[in-house]
């Protein structure tokens, strides 16, 4: 993009953005209750937790206990430090093995509100952007309804469970579990982490009873589905439907008012229709728009964007209106280039990834940081494709995609072999489709990512055949994909990349700087260097069509060799705190037409003065010229062919500031690389003096180092104190120490170098917060925020309580809580991918891998090598391989070591049990499954009610499940040692054949019994059992 095109596209968004605003605010003038309004209920919640995974019913009452309760505001998530107060920029214990404690139970949110009669005859209900991971919802105690899954919005109507004129109590009952009931992907595949909590907006809605309905439920229809069927540079086709619903008492005529404006806010269309709706029914209703002249045609330069704007009418009267943003667009992929058309142009993708998390906050970032993403992504890096990996995202940021130009690909959360809930994933993509169906930057639907149980994309076909249907590596998604990695790999150039680590030198003792796999920690200037290298970095080269991996460093349950802090992934161009490393300077030269010139600092230090370096210069300036001091060193012309790298070689390290100095298209630019002394002072920059007061509102603090002649330095790494006083808290840890020269350590803080940035938390009433920053030997540093007020939003009828009373400041965790995994971790994990010859038999890459494991593992015991784990482990790995003609993926292979462990450590707790062999057998069988297959996390703290058997008081019963009714009813008692055989097609009916005392048992003896028999026997709540289980049962006692 050139800058006069940045200039358009940047001044169109301004002013769509203040034309919009104009418009909210003159209807608020105008109308004093709209047809159709939402009220923001962020602010003024309650949160507890209980790590119990049983609800706790005291929490869902009215009752609300202040010893018990923390005051919170949206977007929130127990999962960071600041709830559990592990010293880790994400989650230090980022999956159940590791501590289960804060995944396990429940977190409880409430809120208080009233409602005024006068709205009694109005649809009402909660919207959610998003809770992770399900949630169940109530009010007034009485529970309204649940929602499975993190990443998709959805609404629960509340209009029959109101209280009007009285007070109101919401709760929400949130549960994060990763290895939960219900197989919610991506359960416990751990690419990224899992925050809990209701980390997006929520906002009550008030409609008609005659309406268009939430758009994005799997339940029913709703909002617009707009689309472009006939394009071209001279006219479009637009076809809109419309739902509406009519939930009054009878059927209702209505008239539907279809305008649309184009992207300079011109009505040039408008249609009407008049239907009739029965009572309870929502119904579609479809127009098109033929022959908009010459339009504006949506692109990645210039994202013009069109409204529609629909409204309901009864009686002559307004019953309702959606303002709908769409775009006019043509695409296609062209299957023999492998290239990308849109409107007819090839699109030469510059594409990346991103995660929605940032430290400290996990994904509950306020959307300012997450808009300053995009912008950065877009306009300083110059992307025009993007994968918001790997789920769907906040509504807004696909608004942030239509307004600034990004093509984008939209996925379900997918990922890993892992045995997910075909329910749970059809909702998904459902609601993910209905959601986001009308963005128009939007032009591929993902089913998954690294799985082979992929989303089948017969769902996503059925609700839209407009975008391309993409699986970049996976099975089992169905008939109608599209498109795949071997089309366009959207994970490219991947490297372990520490921020602070430029250099060979700055890497601790003992560590290779430049390892040759990119899943060991190296330094930014090799992760620099090896994307200009084709296939130096996991797969291609920086350039043309190219999908690099990723945008910003992230919390994910890996831990990579080498690596400062685990339960990290620090593959990106920017660091956590979004700081960037070389690569991203590279990027911008490469792919972007701003004048960029950065000295690499690297290697200009006081501690190689007076020798001879090699000064790197990212720059795509015409012509570049460096001075040291006054000396000229030299001049280049930078050009795409060396990637814009300019190498000025034996420049001899002065105590001089160095200076680069650019002419791009007749103007001068430079950039200033002062020869600092050591640190002398730290300072302290907010990104803004004057915040909201809200318990949501959290500000971005800066600390910068300084010599004796007020020169940043860059590589000071000083131990920081924090203090903090006045109308704020600080979200970050008091003590910041460098975890520059720390390896694979599971607690640390991602800061290695300055700059480095603190986080405060506005406590909810107007002040001044003043932090202040130390460190033994250096000037101090203090800064003020002022908070004020939010504004008053108007009730219109809705009224949200202010939360009073002595609430505490702080969740603590509940220490006889606390369990710890306790596994025998015998294998070596897989550091480097592995190539196995190709084309070989699944059978031979068994053998072979077999053959690897115990030759990098000398010492492993021949119970483990010959365990039913071990068996089960290789199969799935020699799956792998076979798929993917004889590569051994490392991720692949360390990810199923996980679940190996935690199926070795319930197997050896079940082989020392006094237990019938065959019942250990049994629930091998059953565990092997459900633990290596289906993923679920599992210790032997979850069969300790196998530890105090009463043998006198438990049979084993060979239970043979049959259709055959010949065979109901027979049954051999005592055949085996201690054991009884029946034969049966029911549970009950065949414990009642074995033990025919058990007839006596009354309806609530029998719901007791059969909870112990599943306690015993989880393999029971199974619904296909095999030919025979071997069932461990209480003898029934009839006197107790």
């Amino acid at each position: 993009m050139n800058i006069k095109k940045l200039y358009h596209f940047l001044n169109f968004v301004c002013v769509g953005v203040f034309m919009y605003s104009c418009q909210l605010a003159n209807r608020d003038r105008i109308e004093a209750k709209p047809s159709r309004y939402q009220v923001n209920f962020n602010q003024d919640w309650l949160f507890t937790y209980n790590p119990s995974e049983i609800i706790d019913t005291d929490l869902l009452s009215n009752e609300i206990k202040d010893s018990t309760w923390l005051n919170v505001g949206l977007p929130h998530t127990w999962s960071t430090y600041e709830t559990t107060g592990e010293i880790h920029p994400f989650i230090a214990s980022a999956s159940e093995r590791d501590d289960s404690y804060w995944f396990n139970g429940w977190g409880y949110y409430k809120k208080s509100f009233q409602i005024d009669a006068d709205l009694e005859k109005k649809q009402l209900s909660l919207e959610f952007d998003g809770v992770q991971k399900y949630c169940r919802i109530y009010l007034n105690g009485n529970f309204i309804g649940d929602h499975k899954g993190g990443y998709t919005s959805f609404y629960v109507p509340i209009s029959k469970h109101v209280k009007f004129n009285k007070e109101n109590i919401l709760t929400v009952a949130v549960s994060n579990k990763m290895s939960d009931p219900y197989r919610i992907p991506p359960m416990t595949a751990g690419n990224w982490n899992i925050y809990g909590g209701i980390y997006r907006d929520v906002r009550l809605s008030v409609k008609n009873t005659i309406n268009i309905p939430y758009q994005g439920s799997y339940k029913h229809e709703g909002g617009t589905f707009i689309t472009t069927p006939e394009v071209s540079k001279n006219s479009a086709t637009v076809a809109i439907k419309t739902f509406v619903q009519n939930n009054t008492e009878s059927s209702a005529d209505i008239e539907l008012q279809t305008e649309v404006f184009d992207p300079n806010g011109e009505k040039i269309k408008q249609i009407t229709s008049d239907v009739t709706i029965s009572k309870d029914t929502i119904i579609g209703i479809q127009e098109t728009i033929d022959k908009i002249e010459n339009p504006m045609l949506w692109s990645v330069d210039y994202p013009h964007l069109y409204k529609a704007v629909s409204r309901v009418l009864s009686n002559g009267k307004q019953v309702d209106s959606l303002v709908t943003t769409f775009g006019i667009r043509h695409f296609h992929w062209d299957y023999d280039t492998n290239d990308f058309y849109l409107n007819g142009e090839k699109i030469n993708i510059r594409g990346t990834n991103r995660h929605q998390e940032y430290p400290y906050v996990g994904d509950a970032m306020p959307k300012e940081w997450t808009k300053q993403d995009i912008l950065d992504i877009k306009v300083n890096l110059g992307h025009n494709f993007m994968r918001y990996a790997h789920y769907p995202n906040d509504p807004y940021v696909y608004e942030l995609s239509d307004s600034l130009g990004i093509i984008t690909v939209e996925e379900v959360p997918n990922i890993k072999n892992l045995n997910f809930s075909e329910e749970v994933q059809q909702q998904n993509v459902i609601e993910m489709i209905r959601r986001d169906r009308n963005h128009p930057s939007i032009m591929f639907w993902s089913m998954g990512n690294e799985t082979n149980n992929a989303a089948d994309s017969k769902w996503a076909v059925a609700e839209d055949t407009t975008r391309i249907i993409h699986l970049r590596k996976g099975e089992n998604a169905g008939d109608f994909i599209d498109h795949d990695s071997d089309n366009l790999d959207l994970e490219q150039l991947l490297r372990v990349t520490v921020r602070g680590w430029e250099i060979d030198k700055d890497v601790p003792e003992g560590i290779n700087p430049n390892p040759k796999d990119g899943q060991w920690a190296g330094t930014e200037k090799w992760q620099h260097d090896l994307a200009i290298v084709r296939d130096g970095s996991v797969r291609g080269i920086l350039g043309d069509n190219c999908m690099t991996w990723l945008y910003n460093d992230h919390g994910a349950d890996r831990e990579y060799k080498q690596a400062p802090l685990l339960h990290t992934n620090p593959k990106g161009w920017v660091d956590y705190f979004r700081y960037p490393k070389y690569v991203y300077h590279l990027t911008q030269a490469l792919y972007t037409n701003i004048p960029t010139i950065f000295i690499q600092p690297d290697t200009w230090r006081s501690q190689f003065l007076g020798e001879a370096k090699t000064i790197t210069v990212n720059s795509n300036c015409d012509s570049l010229a460096l001075y040291s001091g006054r000396e000229k060193i030299g001049f280049k012309y930078p050009d795409s062919t060396s990637f814009y790298v300019n190498r000025f070689e034996k420049v001899k390290v002065k105590n001089e500031d160095l200076l680069a100095i650019g002419w791009k298209n007749g103007k001068k630019y430079e950039h200033k690389l002062p020869m600092t002394s050591e640190i002398k002072s730290l300072r302290l920059i907010p990104e803004k003096t004057m915040v909201d007061n809200s318990l949501s509102q959290v500000t971005l603090v800066e600390v910068k180092g300084y010599d004796a002649h007020g020169n940043e330095v860059l590589h000071a790494s000083p131990d920081l104190k924090w203090s903090i006083s006045g109308e704020g808290s600080l979200v970050t840890p008091e003590t910041y120490i460098s975890d520059i020269n720390l390896i694979e350590t599971k607690n640390g803080l991602g800061y290695t170098v300055l700059p480095i940035k603190a986080m405060v938390r506005s406590s909810g009433k107007s002040g001044k917060i003043t932090l202040k920053v130390e460190s033994p030997g250096l000037e101090s540093g203090t800064c003020s925020i002022e908070t004020q007020a939010r504004e008053n939003e108007r009730s219109l009828g809705v009224i949200q309580n202010k939360i009073e009373g002595n609430y505490i400041s702080k969740i603590k965790k509940q220490s006889n809580w606390f369990v710890k995994s306790d596994r025998l971790e015998e294998i070596e994990k897989v550091r480097e991918n592995v190539q196995f010859p190709k084309g070989l038999e699944k059978k031979t890459y068994q053998q072979s891998l077999k053959k690897l494991i115990l030759e990098r593992n000398p010492n492993l015991s021949p119970a483990t090598s010959e365990s039913k784990g071990m068996q089960v482990f290789v199969d799935l790995n020699a799956e792998n391989i076979y798929r993917l003609k004889g590569v051994l993926i490392a991720d692949d292979f360390n990810f199923l070591l996980e679940s190996f462990y935690d199926y070795r450590s319930v197997e050896r707790f079940l082989e020392n049990q006094n237990l019938h062999p065959k019942y250990v057998q049994t629930m091998k069988e059953y565990l092997v499954n459900k633990i290596m297959k289906e993923g679920m996390v599992m210790s032997p703290k979850d069969l300790q009610f196998l530890n105090n058997l009463d043998e006198n008081k438990i049979d084993y019963l060979d239970m043979r499940f049959t259709s055959d009714p010949n065979k109901i009813g027979n049954y051999y008692r005592r055949t085996i040692d201690k054991s009884l055989r029946v034969w049966s097609n029911d549970l009950k009916k065949g414990l009642v054949t074995a033990f025919p005392e058990l007839k006596k048992y009354k309806a609530e003896q029998w719901n007791d019994y059969l909870i112990t028999v599943k306690t015993y026997n989880p393999f029971v709540k199974e619904a296909v059992f095999p030919d025979a289980q071997m069932l461990l049962v209480p003898i029934p006692n009839l006197e107790n």
